[in-house]
């Protein structure tokens, strides 16, 4: 800790009231919307095959919900890299104005990934049918055409739940659907088969699962600085780019191709993705991911500009360094948990991103509930997460205390979650006093306007 500078991330002191049991329950609407959504087949499929054939009770692969949250965080990722790559988007980016149209893209963008994802669905389940397992009673347009609104109509009603969850309930409800699907998926398994779970390779999974979430902990509550008045970097600096089994690689080509470089790296990714099947090089490729994704992600300039505006002394590449080397020692420790879980067959618990993504959705709820007791307003948006540090520096020497909402979530897929905005509240009496101060600091230069062009008679 003292090697490489880490302190804790301030925890503000909120005044004493009502524990928000109402945000609680509304939090309850997601595992009961994919239970009830979860158990509703598609039209025209037989449910009653589909349990003999897979001899399973969980019929949420062939339900109106089979496609889940992500056609809407694909949406998003995707408009995000549109926005990047296009200097007339930049700026919305960080726009309150401009994200609400990046906002409606990335829906209707949802809605269009949605359908076509259903059609591949319908058809898939029609090859199926075809090949003896009559799971579909009546295949032709219809029943893809059925199988495209109902699948797009699910992931919509779970939009909307998530959304209220991020709203009127606690943490991002996204994370809350992405974390709830996952707990749903080992509930089925232990309905089918609750005496497979009642032995040795569980209950360690539950334990490498624990560990992980520990060290997940410490590092979401970490902070690097060289001093009091330089800008604070979050951990981790890389994201979980690296961590995913060929994602992060993925990410890259995505953000190069964005930049007009992916094409070059297209025909490498193949071969890379079968070198991570090998435990050592995948072990090497996570710890040399992680300084590149930490340079793209959270490099000094990203907080600069903001930095100097809040006179704070801008974050050193040394700083940069330490948080680059915290997060490779977390990440690069989970990773080996994981392969010891694999090895001794406990991945079905004992799985690294998973355990990454949960900590970091019950540490917002918790954050969440405990600065709810109090009235809370919007003072600010950030979509990129390492300015927290100025913002909240600033905010402390204005004695405003604040809560970032959705922080650790927005921390660990940085630019990849702009479904996952870190909203900054702050008590309702010094609102106002609040968004003054951030506008200073975090207002974004807007694109150049075109040079006018008179002509003269």
């Amino acid at each position: 800790m003292q090697l490489l500078n880490l302190t804790w991330r301030p925890r503000p002191v909120f005044i004493g009231g009502t524990f928000p049991l109402r945000r609680v329950l509304v939090v309850l609407a997601a595992p009961l919307a994919l239970l009830i959504l979860g158990d509703v087949p598609l039209p025209l499929v037989n449910e009653y095959e589909f349990k003999h054939v897979l001899k399973q009770s969980d019929m949420s692969q062939v339900s109106v919900i089979a496609l889940g949250v992500m056609p809407v965080l694909s949406s998003f990722a995707l408009v995000e890299l549109i926005a990047l790559a296009v200097p007339r988007l930049r700026w919305r980016r960080h726009d309150p104005l401009g994200r609400v149209r990046l906002n409606q893209a990335a829906a209707a963008l949802a809605i269009i990934i949605a359908l076509v994802q259903g059609y591949f669905v319908a058809t898939y389940l029609e090859a199926a049918s075809a090949g003896g397992a009559e799971l579909v009673s009546e295949p032709g347009l219809k029943f893809r055409l059925l199988v495209m609104v109902s699948l797009a109509g699910g992931t919509m009603i779970l939009a909307v739940v998530a959304g209220m969850i991020s709203v009127h309930g606690l943490g991002n409800g996204y994370g809350v659907m992405i974390v709830t699907g996952w707990l749903v998926s080992i509930f089925w398994r232990i309905y089918d088969k609750p005496n497979d779970w009642i032995d040795r390779s569980h209950l360690l999974g539950l334990v490498f699962f624990a560990a992980m979430c520990l060290l997940a902990r410490a590092l979401f509550r970490a902070r690097v600085e060289s001093h009091e008045r330089e800008a604070a970097m979050c951990l981790p600096s890389s994201s979980i780019a690296p961590l995913s089994d060929i994602g992060g690689l993925a990410y890259l080509v995505f953000l190069l191709a964005a930049l007009g470089l992916g094409d070059k790296l297209t025909h490498a990714l193949d071969l890379i993705g079968k070198l991570r099947a090998n435990n050592i090089l995948a072990f090497v490729l996570v710890l040399a991911f992680v300084p590149i994704w930490s340079w793209l992600l959270a490099r000094p300039a990203v907080i600069e500009r903001v930095a100097k505006a809040a006179n704070l002394t801008p974050p050193t590449r040394e700083t940069w360094l330490r948080a680059t080397i915290a997060s490779a020692v977390v990440l690069g420790a989970l990773f080996l948990l994981q392969l010891l879980a694999t090895r001794m067959s406990a991945a079905r618990i004992g799985d690294a991103v998973m355990a990454l993504i949960a900590t970091a959705v019950a540490l917002d709820i918790f954050d969440d509930a405990r600065a709810h007791r109090e009235p809370l307003a919007i003072a600010g948006v950030l979509h990129q997460i390492q300015r927290t540090g100025v913002v909240e520096r600033v905010l402390g020497d204005a004695k405003i205390r604040c809560h970032i909402h959705a922080s650790n979530l927005r921390a660990l897929y940085a630019f990849f979650a702009p479904w996952a905005p870190a909203i900054v509240l702050v008590p309702t009496a010094d609102a106002e006093v609040a968004r003054k101060k951030l506008d200073e600091v975090l207002r974004e230069p807007r694109a150049p306007l075109a040079p006018a062009r008179v002509k003269i008679a």
